[in-house]
């Protein structure tokens, strides 16, 4: 596998965004931080100290891609290209897809693959940042 897979999701506790790999059980939504947890071959389990219990709601994947700064892609995320139209990421139909009118009914879904281009600008996301998702509704 070429890409790197991970998640983020925010903590409930602090509200901290967290990325690592998501794990779900009948206990919540975990993102597990830890780089390298600890196998026990003898009873067969893993051990791992860090983790953070996550909104469900809030896990987005890691889309592979980085905007023009550098900073990383996730769904969720709402980005901006060149023409200042805000665009929000989504998993739809195998593929990560972007929107321009991301809160309607009637979106149309787009690879972002072929989209992508390097003056894609990542400004916030669906969780933290509501107040871009209804500038887009007024406009």
């Amino acid at each position: 596998m070429n890409r790197e897979i991970k998640f983020r999701g925010q903590r409930i506790d602090t509200k901290e965004w967290v990325e690592g790999l998501v794990l779900t059980n009948k206990l919540g939504t975990y993102i597990v931080t830890e780089k390298n947890p600890h196998e026990c071959t003898q009873y067969g389990y893993i051990e791992i100290d860090e983790y953070y219990r996550v909104n469900p709601e809030t896990v987005g994947q890691y889309t592979g891609l980085n905007d023009k700064n550098g900073k990383e892609i996730y769904e969720g995320d709402i980005v901006q290209g060149k023409q200042k139209v805000l665009y929000n990421i989504k998993y739809h139909n195998n593929a990560y897809c972007i929107t321009a009118d991301i809160m309607s009914t009637r979106s149309k879904f787009e690879n972002l693959w072929n989209l992508y281009s390097d003056d894609i600008e990542a400004i916030g996301n669906i969780h933290d940042n509501p107040e871009l998702i209804k500038e887009v509704q007024n406009e």
